[in-house]
């Protein structure tokens, strides 16, 4: 690298760390603003923008804060309340994300659940986090089967996205639920010093520990990237990391939220499909 590109790039490094410190100083945790208030806010501004392409479907801004609307008015239906936590035990897709930020709506914390796990693994993050609640998709009941009958909760184990046995089925009910956000009443009093999400070690050295994600650590882990990249409308990210993981799920959803950008969701990476997509 001559003197010139070293130049160039130790300023760009520079100016986005810059960027970060500017932006992350201003995050107040006792401020009553959630990672919720910052989402819909990025929605407003892009409404009619791609947020999310998924096999061959895409998602604007505005459909997806409708479908997060549903979650959380459903949240509500069950009993839930601010405070309170779920789990969410989902492969990639665009509801993950729709989910637990509906849940932010109402003030309900959402324990991102690694979809690899069963049995006591499984088990425990449930109970670590005091949900009250699981949500899953239909592929993964096989796995909760391993662990439900050690995991009480009070309020029961749904299915998305299809049917299980012994699970209460969510897609009849969706539909009933309001497109309009909740009222900001809901999570009044809540700050930005408070448990948002609960995301998990990967448990190499033992079960699972389940970090506690306050919503100012959420908005800067989803904000960071945004700065050190100054990622811009137009762009694309392709988002292949499991969304329970901080890096897929926050920061790389977070940057094109930040950007008013669009990601391009997959299941799982893809060698084959990449220079395709």
């Amino acid at each position: 690298m001559n003197l010139i590109d070293r130049i160039k790039s130790d300023w760009i490094y520079v100016t986005g760390f810059m960027r970060i410190i500017g932006a992350i100083s201003k995050f107040d945790p006792e401020a009553e603003e959630t990672v919720a208030d910052i989402i819909e806010r990025a929605v407003d501004a892009n409404l009619t923008r791609t947020f999310i392409s998924f096999e061959g479907r895409d998602t604007s801004y505005a459909a997806f804060d409708a479908r997060a609307n549903q979650f959380a008015h459903w949240g509500l239906s069950i009993g839930l309340k601010p405070g309170d936590s779920i789990a969410l035990f989902m492969e990639n897709r665009p509801d993950y994300i729709a989910f637990w930020t509906g849940m932010a709506k109402i003030a309900v914390r959402t324990a991102l659940i690694n979809y690899n796990l069963s049995g006591a693994g499984l088990s425990h993050c449930i109970k670590v986090a005091n949900c009250r609640a699981i949500v899953m998709n239909p592929e993964l009941a096989e796995q909760w089967a391993s662990a439900g009958a050690t995991t009480p909760l009070d309020l029961g184990a749904f299915v998305l996205g299809g049917d299980a046995p012994g699970l209460k089925a969510m897609d009849s009910e969706l539909p009933k639920m309001s497109r309009d956000r909740p009222a900001k009443s809901v999570r009044a009093g809540v700050k930005g010093g408070d448990i948002a999400l609960f995301i998990y070690t990967s448990g190499t050295t033992g079960l699972p520990k389940a970090a506690k994600i306050t919503s100012i650590r959420a908005q800067g882990l989803m904000r960071v990237f945004y700065d050190a990249t100054d990622a811009q409308p137009d762009d694309r990210i392709l988002l292949t990391l499991p969304l329970y993981h901080a890096t897929g799920g926050m920061c790389g959803v977070g940057t094109a939220m930040n950007a008013g950008a669009a990601i391009v969701l997959r299941r799982k990476f893809s060698a084959s499909q990449f220079w395709q997509e």
